[in-house]
């Protein structure tokens, strides 16, 4: 057995318009874990019910995530701000296993 390792890859972009009343970036990702450890069933002819921890699992996961920032009100006299938010996200995971 040997430790888990992961291949991960990021690419974002922040942008900004109208003197920043307008703001928000956009995120990709992927990520590959190929050797994640799991449990194993031992065979019955040994005479244990247990499992043993193995590197026999793997996972790819991607996705996208995206933010977008309104500043509605800036208030510079009066104290008052409002920002709106908006946040989406849609990712894809797939896993396998194998004994």
């Amino acid at each position: 057995m040997r430790w888990e390792t992961n291949n991960q890859t990021n690419i974002g972009l922040d942008f900004g318009f109208l003197d920043n009343r307008f703001e928000g970036s956009i995120d990709l990702y992927q990520r590959q874990s190929p050797n994640l450890i799991a449990p194993v069933p031992v065979s019955l002819v040994s005479g244990t019910y247990e499992s043993v921890n193995r590197n026999a699992a793997s996972a790819y996961n991607r996705g996208v995530d995206f933010s977008l920032t309104s500043r509605n009100i800036r208030g510079t006299g009066t104290g008052l701000n409002w920002s709106t938010t908006l946040n989406v996200s849609a990712y894809k995971t797939r896993s396998s296993r194998w004994a």
